[in-house]
């Protein structure tokens, strides 16, 4: 079999046999030899053959021959690369709170690991020891800053009572609240809304939290 591709990189399928052809006599196309012809015809439409010109206004075309293992292979490709592109989109949905945490866990594999020496924003979610992780303030990742062990920088999703932390006093910069950070205060839910967030829930920076508020803030 033949892939007839052109030269502007469109892929115009296959087929089993190139029809190949040349000018007859009248000056109507007529089939030819590949040492003969001048163009080819496929689906109903005339195409110049690479390094021929004669066919005024047709586009150029190669012809690349093929088999039944490669055009397998060529597919594969395609559906991982329509896969990649579904994941991403999924993805992108999630962080930004178009799809629910039921939904993220458990399609929990097509997030990215987290890692040291990555820049991560707010709203990125990432994978560490089976568990997902929003990022709730923006930071470059480094050892000791894992997303279990810094709930000031990371929040876990998925089940409800991880992502709720017990509101404590933060100490220093490091340790502060970052925005969108969610906690639990004197029997309540708070919300963080802004970044490095030191104060006291109910005292200031904070909002209480509505059961369907929208992104699941």
């Amino acid at each position: 079999m033949y892939r007839i591709i052109t030269t502007s990189g469109l892929d115009l399928g296959l087929t089993d046999e190139p029809r190949y052809i040349r000018r007859g006599a009248s000056g109507a196309y007529t089939q030819a030899k590949r040492d003969e012809a001048i163009g080819l015809a496929h689906k109903g439409i005339v195409y110049n053959l690479i390094g021929k010109t004669e066919i005024e206004g047709a586009e150029t075309v190669v012809v690349v021959e093929s088999s039944t293992a490669q055009e397998f292979e060529r597919q594969e490709e395609r559906s991982k690369a329509s896969k990649k592109l579904s994941d991403m989109v999924f993805v992108a949905a999630v962080e930004e709170g178009k799809i629910d945490a039921a939904a993220a866990m458990e399609n929990a594999d097509v997030f990215l690991d987290w890692k040291e020496n990555c820049s991560y924003e707010i709203g990125n979610i990432r994978k560490y020891e089976g568990g997902l992780y929003r990022c709730i303030q923006k930071h470059t990742s480094q050892t000791g800053w894992e997303p279990s062990a810094v709930p000031a920088l990371w929040t876990k999703i998925g089940n409800p009572s991880d992502e709720w932390q017990v509101w404590r006093q933060p100490i220093c910069a490091e340790d502060a609240w970052g925005y969108h950070a969610k906690v639990t205060h004197k029997e309540e839910k708070w919300v963080s809304d802004y970044a490095n967030n030191v104060w006291e829930p109910g005292v200031f920076g904070w909002h209480k939290y509505v059961e369907g508020e929208e992104g699941g803030w």
